[in-house]
């Protein structure tokens, strides 16, 4: 459960991707490669409130820990050159397995190191795109950090108070979704999985992506910013 599988890169059987005489990645021709698996490894939370006379403050913050999502986002982007990791290479000096996706290993056809030098337009070009992207290539790590909520409160004092028809009062000022402490996937929110595109992975469809079945979990596609949300909370006991 939570597998996602897409296009990915062409191996041989020791793992190492196989690139093509012009030293691109080869990729595979199908949906079934598992890229990634959106579940975390633990969810977990802390919260603590201080208090001084009449003023409190408290903050919740959400740990994700584990999972890995696909941004479709950023195999458009990247295609069209728009991301800042593109820039690397558009002189031509990029190594697939050296400089660039430096973690994989990547052999010629025959078995020998790759040393072919490319562009980051013909690289980019065979991994990103709308039609056929090759979704291992933007796999993200789904770990952040975020503080959730940040409430800053207010108790009214008995010489207010006195003069309501009220026991007490309370008045906080509340923020939400406020920054991320730390976030792997860099680019979005790897909570937020609503998409603007149908995933729909039917092999008629040019808009082919990352599985085959309509369900966005996991696969992030143009989903609007997380929303920062402030307002004001007001308490009274009768």
């Amino acid at each position: 459960f939570g597998n996602i599988y897409s296009r990915g890169f062409l191996r041989d059987d020791q793992g190492n991707v196989i690139v093509d005489p012009d030293g691109l990645p080869e990729t595979t021709p199908g949906l079934d490669t598992k890229i990634a698996n959106f579940n975390p490894d633990w969810l977990g939370g802390i919260t603590n409130t201080l208090s001084y006379k009449n003023f409190s403050l408290s903050a919740l913050i959400d740990i994700r820990q584990g999972g890995t999502i696909a941004s479709f986002t950023e195999a458009i982007l990247a295609g069209n050159g728009l991301l800042d990791y593109t820039t690397q290479g558009r002189d031509g000096t990029l190594i697939f397995g050296e400089n660039i996706f430096s973690e994989f290993t990547a052999v010629t056809e025959t078995g020998e190191p790759n040393t072919t030098q490319i562009t980051a337009e013909d690289l980019w070009n065979r991994l990103g795109g709308r039609n056929t992207p090759v979704g291992e290539a933007f796999v993200r790590e789904a770990s952040n950090i975020r503080l959730r909520e940040l409430i800053i409160g207010y108790m009214l004092p008995q010489s207010v108070i006195s003069k309501l028809p009220f026991t007490s009062g309370r008045i906080s000022l509340v923020g939400r979704n406020l920054f991320f402490i730390t976030n792997k996937a860099e680019n979005v929110d790897p909570e937020v999985f609503t998409s603007v595109e149908d995933l729909a992975a039917v092999p008629e469809d040019p808009n082919t992506v990352f599985n085959e079945e309509v369900n966005g979990e996991g696969r992030e596609a143009f989903a609007p910013p997380t929303t920062r949300t402030f307002g004001v909370s007001l308490k009274f006991d009768f």
